[in-house]
């Protein structure tokens, strides 16, 4: 393309166009420069719009980096705030459970806790409720907090 302009540029300039007339080599001269004039603006044109464009990408990836490591921050406070309250959740739960305040759940105390809470969720499904078993691992008849925290943390709630 390039080799057919400057071909077409010096026909015009050393006057073996066909056309003798001033006009018509006035004309295509135009024609010429315009169109060269049109291809050194274009390709300035699209340098400068293809710089500010690698600008704009380059600030939405920071942008963009600096949004996904708040999102991993505020996450990990999250996770951090709901690992805390399930644990106090679980605790109050034990305390509840524990009513002569031993620091132990017998078989008995369990079952009142187990009956008061599906009387107060009577939505709760009575056979997805933990077995007593479940939570005293050693068989002596008593869950110690810890027990009760192992068992959560073999369930996954609890880190």
């Amino acid at each position: 393309m390039r080799n057919s302009i400057q071909r077409l540029t010096i026909l015009l300039l050393t006057s073996h166009f066909s056309c003798r007339s001033p006009f018509w080599k006035n004309v295509a001269l135009g024609s010429a420069s315009w169109f060269l004039g049109a291809k050194f603006h274009s390709r300035r044109a699209v340098k400068k719009s293809s710089k500010t464009a690698a600008l704009q990408q380059q600030k939405l990836y920071e942008r963009y980096v600096q949004d996904v490591s708040t999102l991993k921050t505020q996450n990990m406070q999250l996770q951090e705030y709901i690992q805390a309250t399930t644990v106090q959740q679980l605790a109050d739960e034990f305390r509840q459970a524990d009513t002569n305040q031993d620091n132990k759940v017998s078989r008995l105390e369990f079952e009142q806790y187990k009956r008061q809470y599906l009387k107060m969720h009577p939505e709760a499904d009575p056979s997805m409720f933990p077995r007593f078993e479940d939570f005293d691992p050693d068989h002596n008849g008593m869950v110690t907090f810890t027990e009760h925290e192992d068992y959560y943390r073999k369930q996954g709630m609890i880190a």
